[in-house]
């Protein structure tokens, strides 16, 4: 059974919600109250709706009740955010994901009923902000997961001698978990006879320090 998820304001960060979702194969509702996105969300999706989603009897007349999922993605206009959660959680939407673009409506949303929040301009940033603090131009993104835990995408230096997954041991003697490789155009989910061979790109996840080490020890 396909995920149905409804979409809520089709800003630059709702759009890219919505197409990454559609790529996803999830059955997908977009809404805004401004036609003109609303119109350039139809481009990747049927159901498109134009809702002032304020207004609690839009939501019901639009069947949000039947959506699993909904993500609030109003931003800036935080009035219009407060309103829809409220609304939402009113009409018995259980899983509810918000958008806010600062941290002192974090608490208002979840006491509000947001089962989620998200701060995308924050999280991006600070994930951004330690990735450039390694000084490391083999590491490609950063991600801080929870509890200091980190998954990391890295670039195998092209001078490296081939060396099997068993004989380097990530998890036994790194405590880190390799999870993918990207080989050119390949992607290869490693067991323990899987190589790491040069140039390869390495997704990686671990505490931040056993993965920086695990890294510089590789490319060293």
């Amino acid at each position: 059974m396909k995920k149905n998820v409804a979409i809520i304001g089709l800003g630059r960060f709702g759009l890219s919600v919505l197409k990454t979702l559609t790529n996803m194969k999830c059955e997908v509702m977009a809404i805004d109250c401004n036609k003109d996105r609303v119109s350039d969300a139809s481009k990747f999706v049927q159901h498109c709706i134009i809702c002032d989603s304020t207004k609690k009897e839009n939501l019901e007349e639009i069947g949000i009740r039947n959506v699993n999922h909904v993500v609030v993605c109003i931003g800036k206009n935080v009035q219009a955010s407060i309103l829809t959660v409220i609304n939402l959680k009113e009409l018995g939407v259980e899983k509810i994901s918000v958008r806010v673009d600062s941290e002192e409506y974090v608490k208002v949303m979840k006491s509000l009923g947001a089962t989620e929040v998200i701060s995308p301009e924050k999280d991006f940033g600070v994930d951004f902000a330690k990735r450039i603090s390694l000084n490391d131009n083999n590491i490609q993104s950063y991600f801080e997961l929870f509890n200091d835990y980190v998954l990391v995408k890295f670039k195998v230096q092209p001078n490296i001698t081939p060396i099997k997954i068993n004989d380097l041991a990530p998890r036994s003697k790194f405590e880190v978990l390799l999870n993918l490789i990207i080989r050119e155009d390949k992607i290869i989910f490693p067991d323990g006879e899987s190589m790491i061979e040069p140039n390869d790109l390495i997704y990686v996840v671990g505490k931040h320090s056993k993965v920086i080490k695990f890294e510089e020890y590789l490319n060293d």
